[in-house]
């Protein structure tokens, strides 16, 4: 997926925002068989650290959303609203924050919901608190997917955003403009 060398001279922002544009094509899969597929529906007996009831697919885009930039070795931890506690990857110079899947309680009800997420620069303190609580300057790069209609990619790296949408028949997302 080459939809972000334009905006992009990071190769390791590369391959994070690659990494989270092919887990959003395959949660947004997900997202368009829940209708038919029982397994996908309903919430679990589990709360997140936010407190809120864990649907299915919270926990399952979750999963794809952690095993996808994992693989990058881009990432030195990830905070996910499902997790309580920091996944430490201890691979690379970032940190990844997300939502996996906002707004799932509407889910059942076929609105919209969707993946938002955030790119800070690891800072390597000792003090973890130092290292997580971070200033909206810090941010590398931030932005959202949204799964409706169309499946919408916005990203800011700092000067205004860009905006994609989802090609379904090429399972690729397509640039828009800003």
């Amino acid at each position: 997926m080459n939809i972000l060398e334009n905006f992009i001279n990071n190769n390791e922002i590369h391959l994070i925002l690659n990494s989270i544009l092919n887990g959003t094509i395959e949660i947004e899969e997900l997202i368009r068989k829940i209708p038919l597929n029982f397994n996908l529906q309903g919430e679990t007996t589990n709360i997140n650290f936010s407190g809120d009831n864990q649907k299915t697919l919270d926990i399952i885009s979750n999963d794809i959303l952690i095993n996808n930039l994992t693989k990058t070795n881009c990432c030195s931890f990830l905070l996910s609203e499902e997790n309580e506690d920091a996944i430490k990857l201890h691979h690379g110079d970032y940190m990844v924050t997300f939502d996996p899947l906002d707004g799932s309680s509407n889910i059942d009800c076929n609105c919209c919901v969707g993946t938002i997420f955030c790119v800070f620069e690891d800072n390597h303190s000792p003090n973890m608190s130092e290292r997580i609580l971070r200033k909206g300057h810090d941010i590398v790069c931030a932005g959202y997917v949204l799964y409706g209609p169309a499946t919408d990619f916005v990203v800011t790296f700092g000067n205004g955003v860009q905006r994609f949408v989802l090609d379904r028949n090429r399972s690729q997302y397509v640039y828009l403009g800003d």
